[in-house]
């Protein structure tokens, strides 16, 4: 292993450790819907968008299902309590797309639970997701080094194995698959397909000011690697007490921390088509699943 390129093995905590349960309870308030990812495919955009219009938790992302769940599943029903039985409530976690516990843990509990995966060309994806765990410090080394070996990267890419997975699991009719892509397209149609799918009227898109706006874009490294694992940390225990009020004050400083150290290069086109080859397998079967053609990918 290059002595530059490190990873982080408590990015999940507990992650193994924890054991699904014999039998779930079943009298709680649970989602009716998932968005489940991978991670950069717009879902924090999607969340806003539905925002009011069905019950999300006060986080975007819980992580229950990923590295929560030792708090239990009346933890988690928490969330979504205060709702009317008649409102289709749900969650966005871009975490849940990967790996395969996930997905039987999901099953055990809401096993009529309608699914979203929001895909995305997988390279530019995969430069985003580093982004991301670069500014959160869990990881640490190039780009073109980590993109092959990765475990996070490389599963979170591995398309057509995951949706595979959730359509056996839930359904092929449960499992609304949606190309990032298209919602810059057609934005109308892309926002009716996830409304239809939840059980929702339809929204239009002229109402939403702010819709063409980007978020949470990553340009450059973290300030202090040091400082900004120790933030990212102590949002993770607020979040375990269920202390949002302090949460909320504690973001801008993380934002402050996570970004404006050294500014990230544009993707090279020769590593770039390294990767496409290495992940081709992935979109040809993701082609077949889906029945769409995504030679624009390759």
């Amino acid at each position: 292993m290059d002595a530059r390129v490190s990873v982080d093995v408590d990015f999940e905590p507990g992650f193994a450790a924890q054991r699904t349960p014999l039998r779930p309870r079943t009298a709680l308030r649970l989602p009716d819907f998932l968005g489940v990812g991978p991670p950069r495919t717009g879902t924090t955009w999607l969340h806003a968008v539905l925002t009011g219009h069905v019950g999300l938790p006060k986080l975007k992302e819980t992580q229950f299902f990923r590295s929560r769940y030792s708090l239990g599943i009346e933890w988690y029903a928490s969330h979504f309590e205060k709702y009317p039985a008649e409102l289709p409530v749900g969650e966005w976690g871009p975490g849940y797309f990967a790996p395969e516990q996930i997905r039987e843990r999901i099953r055990l509990h809401m096993p009529d639970c309608r699914i979203i995966c929001t895909l995305r060309e997988p390279v530019d994806r995969m430069y985003s997701h580093y982004k991301l765990l670069n500014s959160m410090a869990v990881i640490k080394g190039p780009f073109e080094k980590l993109a092959f070996y990765h475990p996070a990267l490389i599963d979170f890419a591995r398309y057509s194995y995951h949706v595979r997975g959730w359509q056996q699991q839930f359904g092929r009719e449960n499992v609304l698959v949606l190309i990032h892509e298209d919602s810059y397209k057609d934005r109308q149609s892309y926002i009716d397909q996830v409304c239809d799918f939840v059980g929702i009227s339809r929204l239009n898109v002229r109402d939403i000011g702010w819709i063409a706006k980007p978020i949470h874009t990553y340009s450059s490294a973290p300030r202090s690697r040091k400082i900004t694992r120790r933030l990212f940390r102590l949002q993770s225990e607020l979040i375990d007490r269920g202390n949002y009020r302090m949460l909320k004050l504690l973001r801008p400083v993380i934002g402050f921390w996570k970004q404006g150290g050294e500014r990230y290069p544009p993707l090279d086109a020769e590593l770039k088509n390294k990767i496409k080859a290495f992940l081709r397998p992935q979109i040809d079967g993701l082609e077949g699943l889906i029945e769409r053609d995504l030679s624009v990918w390759r």
